[in-house]
């Protein structure tokens, strides 16, 4: 559907609405979830409303200013395509932002299970959008991010349509102010800040040091890996919340038992996954849809890694900010940055494989620093 140097522009427009998640989820959404685990299950889902209160100017005004996005797309589509980009950019960071929120919080609830009917209703909301993609009154490079951000909208209904009854009446007891979810979530905004960050600027090192074509290839190869990163995704989001839980009550051993787990199932999950998808039969789709991806051989597989390596650093992350140690997750993402970036300055060499091999060396990084951290106490 895009040619190469278009998906590049997607690339980097995906980057954009990624990084500008990073405030208002990590400095606000994500302390108010750690706050929730330490009361009662059916009190949880009232901190909607409190993430919602404490971080809706945070969340709106870094939605959008995203727009500035545009400055950066201009060089690599036409001026229309980067303002339509721009402006879905900013929706999509918004309505992103609060639905992950959103799903995350409810699997700390006795509510967990709704989150599968708003997974599917999503799904079907982007499927029907990417089926109709050349009926619609929108650049076909920005289609994948009106898709993403219609099924976004749909799943925020949802959320909306199954919890107002319980969140009717009654209020917390104590409710989290926003400085002290701010203390919580400076540290993790450093964090994945960098990490973002880092992406984004390794995207542009390639566009500028290889050409937008190689990225979009790059890109190609991350949407074949991207069922794995969602799978993955959704465990952890099941699992994450028994971890947490076992960690306040200092129950070091099943918590660590749960990241072992999560560990064993990626690995696995990632080996199946590449065994489908990877080589050239027919029950592998990915082949005739996104043949570009296909362009590099083993550039798949290395995305696939790099979804690997990522996601088994999740539930070490949320071991420590159980312990009220976000300081630590700081720590451990520094020099895996400093990592992801020597590899994207790579690029003349290794081209479309600069962007998945500086997810691979980071991962890494910090992964051996979580766990060093984890371990020490």
């Amino acid at each position: 559907m895009l040619s190469p140097d278009r998906l590049g522009a997607y690339a980097l427009s995906f980057s954009a609405v990624q990084l500008g998640a990073v405030i208002p989820l990590q400095l606000i959404f994500v302390p108010a979830i750690t706050e929730a685990a330490s009361a009662r299950r059916p009190e949880r889902l009232r901190f909607l409303v409190v993430g919602l209160r404490r971080g809706k100017w945070i969340l709106l005004t870094t939605g959008l200013s995203l727009g500035a996005v545009y400055w950066l797309l201009v060089p690599i589509v036409s001026v229309e395509e980067a303002l339509t980009l721009a402006a879905v950019v900013a929706g999509a960071a918004l309505s992103q932002t609060f639905q992950t929120f959103g799903r995350r919080l409810l699997h700390y609830t006795p509510w967990s299970h709704r989150t599968l009917w708003m997974s599917a209703t999503r799904l079907v909301a982007v499927v029907a959008v990417l089926s109709n993609w050349s009926r619609l009154p929108v650049a076909p490079v920005a289609i994948p991010l009106v898709a993403l951000l219609f099924g976004d909208v749909m799943l925020l209904a949802a959320l909306a349509g199954t919890s107002w009854r319980d969140l009717r009446g009654g209020q917390l007891a104590q409710e989290p102010t926003t400085a002290k979810l701010m203390r919580r979530g400076r540290w993790l905004v450093g964090a994945e800040g960098l990490s973002r960050a880092a992406g984004f600027a390794v995207s542009n090192l390639v566009v500028a040091l290889a050409g937008a074509p190689l990225l979009g290839a790059a890109e190609a190869a991350r949407v074949v890996a991207q069922p794995l990163r969602v799978a993955m995704t959704g465990l952890n989001w099941v699992v994450n919340p028994r971890i947490m839980e076992a960690r306040i009550r200092g129950a070091h051993h099943r918590s660590d038992q749960l990241v072992r787990f999560v560990g064993a199932a990626t690995v696995v999950g990632a080996v199946l996954y590449g065994s489908v998808v990877i080589p050239d039969w027919p029950i592998n789709l990915f082949r005739s849809l996104i043949p570009v991806a296909y362009r590099f051989d083993h550039l798949v597989l290395v995305s696939i890694a790099a979804v690997g390596v990522t996601v088994v650093a999740v539930p070490l992350t949320t071991e420590l900010m159980a312990s009220q140690r976000e300081q630590d997750v700081f720590t451990a993402e520094r020099l895996s940055v400093v990592v992801a970036i020597l590899c994207g300055l790579t690029a003349p060499i290794t081209g479309a494989f600069a962007r998945p091999l500086s997810m691979v060396g980071s991962g890494l990084v910090r992964a051996w620093r979580l766990r060093a951290l984890v371990t020490r106490h």
